[in-house]
């Protein structure tokens, strides 16, 4: 049997200042009863103890977690565990498996205020509603594009339809008779391409779309029907006609823009493209965060859009390439102006690194939306592995951030 706990946040963390969450796991195939046995450092004499119920897991696995609660400030707490099978017990200490108690314990030190992981409450069992505007709905022919199809042609990847921020105003009450708490809107910004992410300009709403008024109507309306606006900041790449890639494809090393890309030889080439660009698409060039200018330029469209149209947070895209200290500065940032806003990170995998309480406020969770693909749609596993999957995902996450995981269906 080998039992599975380290004095690290993802085994032992604060949910108040006088209460922890205690896990472990446990790789066995037997049944196993789990208790932890605690005490203050200057009171070893004084010893509590509680049960370590099993949530989940499957036949090789188990997953326990427990809360356990002091009058004070929870510091210097020792604790070890007792593990119980149909034959024995034994227990689990700092340095593994013991026979009788340990003789050194795992120790937690101290709740320092910002170990507490804290999320806006109001994310809490949401419905998001996720809006592609350029196809949801035209509430505005005289913005469509010069090139648009009448609405209901085939869609393409490259073609458009008109789609725009009065088409999503307009169908507030139909999304609101829905159920929806949240509206998540892919990126709104000037941008040639009809989804947008390839933006040349963080400050204007793309005309296909409107105006920054019409945004600022649209926030201002849900606000009333009690929704929120989160819109999508594609901050990890910029478009190739952007001005500042641009002035690099003219001006070469010359560019003040030169050292916001990672660009390896001049002149510029797309052919193959000899800069690096998010995930080897051409026209969208990625931005280098170790430059200062960089980060000073997106702290400063985050915060802009909050002041101006008083949207309700942010989705990051692809939130896992970008150096996570900028994060750190962005949730600082952000949280300063509006300490209610939500930041939603866009990743592919387990994102439980960004959700220590100092960048993101959730991710997106893919491990759900692939576990459930898996099973109701390709029937690639069965009940007991998918069980396995959303245990494995749910003990992954801390409890804090269980209620405001983006769980996707499709």
């Amino acid at each position: 049997m080998v039992v599975l706990h380290e004095t690290t946040r993802e085994y032992i963390f604060a949910v108040k200042r006088n209460r922890l969450h205690i896990r472990l796991q446990i790789l066995n195939d037997s049944a196993v009863k789990c208790r932890i046995f605690y005490c203050k450092r200057l009171h070893p004499d004084i010893v509590f103890s509680s049960a370590v119920p099993c949530v989940g897991g499957d036949a090789s696995r188990k997953y326990y977690e427990c809360d356990i609660e002091f009058q004070e400030t929870a510091q210097y707490i020792q604790y070890y565990f007792e593990l119980e099978t149909q034959d024995k017990i034994f227990y689990w200490g700092r340095n593994g498996h013991e026979a009788a108690k340990p003789g050194c314990c795992f120790e937690y030190l101290c709740t320092a205020e910002f170990d507490i992981v804290e999320i806006p409450e109001w994310a809490n069992g949401t419905s998001w509603y996720q809006i592609f505007p350029e196809r949801f709905y035209n509430g505005d022919p005289s913005n469509d594009p010069a090139d648009a199809q009448p609405w209901g042609t085939a869609p393409t990847r490259e073609n458009h339809f008109g789609g725009d921020l009065a088409g999503i105003t307009q169908k507030l009450p139909y999304l609101q008779e829905l159920g929806i708490d949240v509206l998540y809107l892919t990126p709104v910004f000037a941008a040639p391409a009809n989804h947008k992410y390839d933006t040349v300009d963080y400050y204007s709403i793309d005309p296909a779309f409107g105006t920054t008024q019409d945004l600022i109507e649209l926030v201002r309306l849900c606000h009333s029907r009690g929704m929120k606006v989160v819109l999508d900041g594609v901050f990890n790449h910029i478009g190739y006609h952007s001005p500042q890639f641009q002035d690099v494809v003219e001006k070469g090393a010359a560019s003040e823009y030169a050292d916001w890309f990672y660009i390896y030889g001049f002149p510029v080439q797309t052919e193959p493209p000899n800069y690096d660009c998010v995930g080897f698409y051409k026209w969208m060039p990625k931005l280098r965060y170790k430059t200062k200018a960089v980060r000073d330029f997106f702290l400063s469209v985050g915060r802009y859009w909050i002041e101006t149209a008083d949207i309700d947070g942010w989705r990051l895209d692809v939130a896992d390439e970008i150096d996570y200290t900028f994060w750190h500065e962005f949730r600082r940032e952000i949280k300063s102006v509006k300490p209610e806003a939500f930041l939603l990170a866009e990743t592919w995998k387990d994102g439980r690194d960004m959700l220590r309480g100092d960048q993101m406020d959730s991710v997106m969770n893919y491990l759900f939306r692939d576990a459930l693909v898996d099973f109701f749609a390709k029937r690639d596993i069965d009940a007991a592995a998918f069980e396995h999957r959303i245990s494995q995902m749910l003990f992954g996450y801390s409890k804090i951030i269980r209620p405001a995981l983006y769980n996707t269906i499709g």
